[in-house]
């Protein structure tokens, strides 16, 4: 379409809006992915906090490096950012991590006086990294993939990195139980489970699972 001498594709990327959630700003544009009910956000950014603080108190993850794989714009990483010393993000839509570098790139302090630490942000599909990656400290693990779920390879690779502990968010309940029953035959328990109708009277249920091996 053609809106006030701008093409489509030209409006969606100047149509910048910006969401307070989490305290913390958050940047997209029209044409990139966001979560649309802003009133139940809070309670999925809640769910994922408080899992990422039970992980971090039992000592199965570490807030020594935060990865978030299929990160979007950033989101989860910029409302986690004061609890770790490095942050990575892994998006392969250009789109997105335009603003996931916005939305990460407060320096100095973060939410709660703390300093921020070293961010980088990665342009690259998902399993590709973690094939071009080792991790081999206890990393917290944030993976939000789209309604395919995880790719076989991506999958593998978290299967075999150090990883113990993984917050699952999942748009499709059907791929993310086909993906728990691959993780749960290489040791991982499902410690907690929650789930959000972020659009409601329709079947689209958003999943938050959090899995750990010992």
């Amino acid at each position: 379409y053609y809106y006030r001498g701008m093409h489509s594709s030209e409006f969606a990327q100047r149509a910048i809006s910006n969401v307070e959630v989490g305290g913390r700003k958050i940047q997209a544009d029209a044409s990139v992915f966001f979560q649309s009910n802003l009133g139940l956000l809070p309670e999925l950014v809640d769910a994922v906090r408080n899992a990422v603080d039970e992980g971090l108190k039992s000592g199965q993850a570490s807030n020594e490096w935060l990865i978030d794989l299929f990160s979007g714009v950033g989101f989860f990483a910029a409302i986690l950012q004061d609890k770790f010393k490095k942050i990575t993000t892994v998006e392969r839509e250009e789109g997105c991590l335009r603003h996931a570098k916005v939305n990460l790139s407060v320096t100095g302090e973060v939410a709660g006086g703390k300093p921020a630490g070293s961010v980088e942000n990665v342009s690259a599909p998902a399993e590709d990294w973690l094939l071009d990656h080792v991790v081999d400290v206890p990393a917290t693990l944030i993976v939000d993939p789209p309604r395919t779920g995880l790719p076989k390879e991506a999958l593998e690779a978290i299967v075999g990195s150090s990883v113990n502990r993984l917050i699952y968010v999942s748009c499709d309940p059907v791929t993310l139980a086909r993906d728990y029953a691959k993780f749960a035959t290489a040791g991982f328990t499902l410690k907690h489970a929650e789930g959000f109708a972020f659009y409601p009277q329709t079947p689209h249920l958003e999943m938050m699972f959090v899995l750990a091996r010992d």
